[in-house]
Protein backbone atom coordinates (compact mmCIF):
# COMPACT_ATOMS: atom_id res chain seq x y z
CA UNK A 1 0.00 0.00 0.00
CA UNK A 2 2.67 2.54 0.97
CA UNK A 3 4.44 2.02 -2.09
CA UNK A 4 1.39 2.52 -4.40
CA UNK A 5 0.81 5.63 -3.02
CA UNK A 6 3.94 7.22 -2.63
CA UNK A 7 4.06 6.53 -6.75
CA UNK A 8 1.13 8.76 -6.69
CA UNK A 9 2.99 11.32 -4.98
CA UNK A 10 2.02 10.42 -1.19
CA UNK A 11 5.59 10.94 1.16
CA UNK A 12 5.17 9.25 4.59
CA UNK A 13 6.84 9.84 7.81
CA UNK A 14 6.93 7.00 10.87
CA UNK A 15 5.22 8.40 14.24
CA UNK A 16 5.06 6.76 17.48
CA UNK A 17 2.31 8.60 18.72
CA UNK A 18 2.91 6.54 22.27
CA UNK A 19 6.04 8.97 22.36
CA UNK A 20 5.87 11.46 19.37
CA UNK A 21 3.16 14.48 18.38
CA UNK A 22 1.92 13.97 15.24
CA UNK A 23 3.41 16.43 12.67
CA UNK A 24 1.24 19.88 11.72
CA UNK A 25 2.07 19.26 7.98
CA UNK A 26 0.61 15.64 8.57
CA UNK A 27 -2.71 15.42 6.12
CA UNK A 28 -3.53 11.81 6.52
CA UNK A 29 -3.19 8.88 9.26
CA UNK A 30 -2.50 5.21 8.41
CA UNK A 31 -3.31 2.65 11.44
CA UNK A 32 -2.30 -0.38 9.73
CA UNK A 33 -2.73 -3.80 12.13
CA UNK A 34 -2.54 -2.27 15.56
CA UNK A 35 -1.97 -5.06 18.05
CA UNK A 36 -2.76 -4.03 20.78
CA UNK A 37 -5.22 -1.03 22.14
CA UNK A 38 -4.33 2.48 22.15
CA UNK A 39 -3.70 4.55 25.10
CA UNK A 40 -6.22 7.80 26.44
CA UNK A 41 -2.89 9.62 25.71
CA UNK A 42 -2.87 8.24 21.63
CA UNK A 43 -6.63 8.37 21.37
CA UNK A 44 -6.13 12.27 22.00
CA UNK A 45 -3.28 12.91 20.20
CA UNK A 46 -5.66 11.39 17.13
CA UNK A 47 -8.23 13.14 18.29
CA UNK A 48 -6.32 16.33 18.04
CA UNK A 49 -4.97 15.54 15.35
CA UNK A 50 -8.76 15.11 13.09
CA UNK A 51 -10.16 18.11 14.49
CA UNK A 52 -7.01 20.25 13.45
CA UNK A 53 -8.04 23.16 15.51
CA UNK A 54 -11.89 22.82 14.17
CA UNK A 55 -11.02 23.48 10.61
CA UNK A 56 -10.75 18.98 10.11
CA UNK A 57 -9.73 18.70 6.52
CA UNK A 58 -7.28 15.41 7.82
CA UNK A 59 -8.03 11.90 7.14
CA UNK A 60 -7.59 8.53 8.80
CA UNK A 61 -7.47 5.36 7.22
CA UNK A 62 -7.34 2.14 9.58
CA UNK A 63 -6.67 -1.21 8.66
CA UNK A 64 -7.58 -4.16 10.74
CA UNK A 65 -5.16 -6.77 11.61
CA UNK A 66 -6.57 -10.21 9.64
CA UNK A 67 -5.87 -11.30 13.43
CA UNK A 68 -8.70 -9.85 14.35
Amino acid sequence: LVSVMEQNSYTFVDVNILTEEIPDDVDMLLIAAPKVDYTQQEIDKIEKFLANNDDYGRNLIYIASYEQ
